[in-house]
């Protein structure tokens, strides 16, 4: 027995979790409710490995950004925290460390949520890449060796997250102008390590030189500072917050990249389970039966794979519809034939999350029992079913030509019956194109908008500002104060009204000797009277170096400096900023008497 499967509904007082247990004869899940011990308790585990470059960097970019502490150490190795979001950095293989949820709800008493793995990825190709995808090894069987961590028969429960954080890692690509260059792609699910919470794995590929680039590493931490929410944003993926979208794509066949697939995940709204390729289906070839593909007749491991792909899907999104779809070109006729009727069997719906548009309207006639369904198709067609008089009419989709189908049964009045009938549809059919042309119109309108809101990009910037008021080369001057009360014992008094020019350096690390970006150049002035110590900035960040050199952005705003994080306004910028706005977060790295090193992550929306 081997449990594969939990979910946890967040931020509620009951927890109910829905764990699967499965064997080669059966997958069976139980509902379980349980109570919350403390407030915070449910966590979400971050994990890197210091022994591979394309995990070291995101997670180092990821603690450089404000609000991480240190946190207690598990067996060695050390933890980060952030919110409800925990960070842990060992120092062996990323899919080595098996059962790291349970060792930490041991270890904290903190449930963990849902894990998300940092790591490398290798391909043949050699192709710059950036990939998301769950894990696990279904397919073996028990005596097989996974070549690559988990455990024979066994996938972990898929992160909700990964349909929306394939979208937004993207976007976010595009706005560090890593695309076309890198490609993002889901991945099919394969390898370990063993856990049993919500799991992803987030990938930078495909080479060494690829692992240790830089924005590579930047627009993965962003991706999870993004979709976590750890700015203080929405968080992005929240299978709670899905606004009644509740199917689930459980991808089968196809491979490695799943194309077939990504085509409909790369839609927004669509959610995503396990996607089983086709070296995860092992069939065996039926021979003389084959041309029927009796599901019985076909032996391998393939029914277990699909049974325990879907169960622990369901598992991870609860209340939703799983749908199975299938890369019906990947298989030979038998193959598809058996799965087909194994689905059928298992009563998993085959099928497709997609995106069409269904509209219903009621049309009532003097007897208020007329009823039609109208169904907006990929191809641009409308096809409307007639309930009372069992006529189907198609609609091109340039309106002009209406093709009509007669299927239904005369009765004994006839030929009187069926013009009355015609007249009924002719009646419909004018009434429908009127509305159908308003549809039509309301959609171009729709897509012109969407695609304006397309040309706005999202850039994350991370940098480090030194301000330094001491010493024989200070990058921040005093140029106007008061001349009273400098002895009062009330030091922010004192202060108030004093304003500091500056030309601080802005650097990539917290070192001094770091890549230099650019210079922050204007004024501060101490605005506070009172107990809390704060500044009015009016200051523009100039970039000098890297893909940024030659922009800028202005942030105009209050700066509480005493509080740890800090929220400021940005109000424009120039070059590729030109028109932006967006926020930026300040935290103090070192101080050290008023010379200070203050980390800044900045997002910008921008065209």
């Amino acid at each position: 027995m081997l449990a594969i499967g939990r979910w946890y509904a967040p931020r509620i007082l009951l927890r109910r979790a829905a764990s699967c247990t499965t064997t080669r004869k059966a997958t069976t899940c139980s509902a379980v409710t349980t109570r919350r011990r403390k407030e915070g308790e449910m966590v979400t585990l971050i994990v890197a490995t210091t022994t591979d470059a394309a995990s070291l960097g995101p997670a180092s970019a990821l603690l450089a950004m404000p609000g991480w502490l240190p946190g207690p150490s598990l067996q060695e190795i050390p933890s980060f925290k952030h919110g409800e979001v925990r960070l842990l950095k060992h120092d062996n293989s990323i899919i080595s460390e098996d059962h790291l949820d349970k060792r930490w709800e041991e270890l904290t008493g903190e449930v963990v949520e849902e894990a998300i793995f940092l790591s490398k990825h290798t391909a043949v190709s050699n192709r710059p890449s950036l990939t998301v995808h769950p894990i696990g090894v279904p397919h073996l069987r028990d005596d097989e060796v996974p070549p690559q961590g988990g455990k024979p028969g066994w996938a972990a429960p898929p992160s909700p997250r990964i349909g929306p954080w394939l979208r937004l890692l993207k976007t976010i690509a595009q706005s560090h102008n890593l695309i076309p260059e890198f490609e993002v792609t889901l991945e099919a699910t394969h390898h370990g390590p063993e856990i049993n919470s919500p799991t992803m794995f987030v990938e930078i590929g495909s080479t060494e030189e690829h692992w240790k680039r830089q924005d590579a590493a930047q627009v993965v931490a962003s991706l999870i500072w993004e979709g976590l929410g750890l700015g203080g944003g929405v968080k992005v993926g929240d299978w709670n917050r899905n606004d009644g979208n509740n199917k689930v794509l459980l991808g089968i066949g196809g491979g490695h990249y799943a194309p077939r697939h990504m085509d409909i995940v790369r839609n927004d709204g669509v959610w995503v389970g396990h996607l089983l390729s086709g070296y995860a289906l092992p069939m065996e070839d039926p021979g003389k039966s084959k041309a029927q593909g009796n599901a019985k007749d076909v032996g391998g491991t393939w029914k277990h794979a699909i049974k325990v792909a879907y169960e622990v899907t369901k598992s991870s999104f609860p209340g939703g519809e799983v749908l199975a779809h299938l890369d019906q070109k990947s298989f030979k006729s038998w193959q598809k034939n058996a799965i087909t009727e194994f689905l059928t069997e298992q009563n998993i719906k085959i099928g497709k999350p997609d995106l069409e548009t269904f509209i219903s309207s009621q049309l009532t006639s003097s007897s208020g029992k007329l009823s039609t369904n109208f169904l907006l198709g990929q191809a641009g067609q409308f096809t409307v079913h007639h309930r009372k008089i069992g006529k189907r009419v198609f609609f091109s989709n340039r309106l002009g030509k209406v093709e009509r189908s007669q299927n239904s049964r005369r009765d004994s009045q006839g030929t009187v019956f069926h013009r009355l009938s015609s007249r009924l549809l002719d009646s419909i059919t004018m009434a429908m194109t009127s509305r159908l042309v308003f549809l039509i119109a309301f959609l171009v309108a729709s897509s012109c908008t969407t695609e304006a809101m397309k040309k706005k990009k999202v850039t994350n910037i991370q940098f480090y500002m030194h301000d330094i008021v001491s010493g024989p080369n200070p990058t921040a001057v005093k140029v106007a104060g008061q001349l009273t009360n400098s002895t009062s014992s009330n030091w922010i008094a004192s202060t108030f009204g004093s304003i500091y020019v500056i030309d601080d350096p802005l650097t990539a690390t917290p070192q001094m000797n770091s890549t230099l970006m650019g210079r922050a150049q204007g004024i501060y002035a101490m605005a506070s009277q009172q107990d809390e110590f704060s500044l009015l900035m009016t200051i523009t960040y100039g970039f000098i170096s890297g893909r940024y050199n030659g922009s800028s952005f202005s942030v105009v705003g209050r700066n509480p400096v005493m509080n740890e994080v800090r929220e400021m306004p940005i109000v424009g910028g120039t070059g590729i900023f030109r028109l932006a706005s967006g926020y930026c977060l300040a935290h103090t790295y070192s101080m050290n008497e008023m010379d200070a090193v203050i980390g800044y992550n900045a997002t910008l929306i921008h065209y």
